[in-house]
């Protein structure tokens, strides 16, 4: 079952595989990359497949999307559906595309959410992982009884952490927050302990910088 907000967006949207097709000349080697960026970042299922190999279903595709555009998302699966490695894919990528971006995956044990973490290493060292694999730090992520986390060279990290009754995981900070199996976490954690996760920002200093350059822009008629 699929089901959308009865919502209309009132914008158009960009066909960006045409501005590419419709490219000439020849670019630099910082525009070739700009653009090499923008391609991909745009075309999901192409980077999913240079990453790792993996090559996503039109249906998969369709909600790798989706999590990227959307701020909430909530994804009912059947066992054996591909889950695990739909959410491990989603993780790395918005890892890569959106750097100094922290991501905590918690489940109801931590088997569960470490194994998402174990499937993007699984892939990293596959035959066809080797340009996912120069992405991190380090070949293996760092491992300890209550933490799991892998970190990325731009700045970005996959963090696992053990959920028990939830008091150990307060002082946590994310960009992303992902809970595997939600319906046996209990609602109380997730109000209390998980959603606060997400509502303090980091890098104040940065974005405070951001903003009054912004501002600068939009006075001078830029932006």
């Amino acid at each position: 079952m699929w089901i959308e907000p009865n919502t209309k967006n009132n914008f158009s949207k960009k066909d960006i595989n045409k501005e590419f097709r419709d490219l000439k000349g020849e670019l630099s080697e910082a525009e070739a990359k700009k653009t090499l960026g923008v391609y991909l970042a745009n075309n999901i299922k192409i980077l999913a497949f240079i990453l790792t190999g993996f090559r996503l279903h039109p249906r998969q595709t369709i909600l790798l999307k989706a999590w990227f555009k959307n701020n909430f998302n909530m994804s009912i699966w059947g066992r054996g559906s591909g889950k695990s490695t739909l959410v491990g894919i989603f993780a790395v990528l918005y890892a890569i595309l959106n750097p100094e971006t922290k991501i905590v995956i918690v489940s109801s044990n931590f088997r569960s959410s470490r194994a998402l973490l174990e499937k993007i290493e699984k892939l990293a060292h596959s035959k066809v992982g080797k340009l996912l694999l120069q992405c991190f730090k380090k070949d293996k992520m760092y491992r300890r009884p209550d933490k799991y986390e892998w970190e990325l060279k731009n700045g970005s990290s996959i963090l696992c952490v053990p959920l028990s009754n939830g008091d150990g995981l307060r002082g946590l900070r994310a960009n992303v927050l992902i809970i595997d199996e939600a319906l046996l976490v209990p609602r109380k954690i997730i109000d209390n302990i998980l959603q606060p996760f997400l509502m303090a920002g980091a890098n104040i200093d940065e974005k405070f910088r951001i903003r009054a350059l912004e501002d600068r822009f939009i006075a001078r008629g830029l932006m």
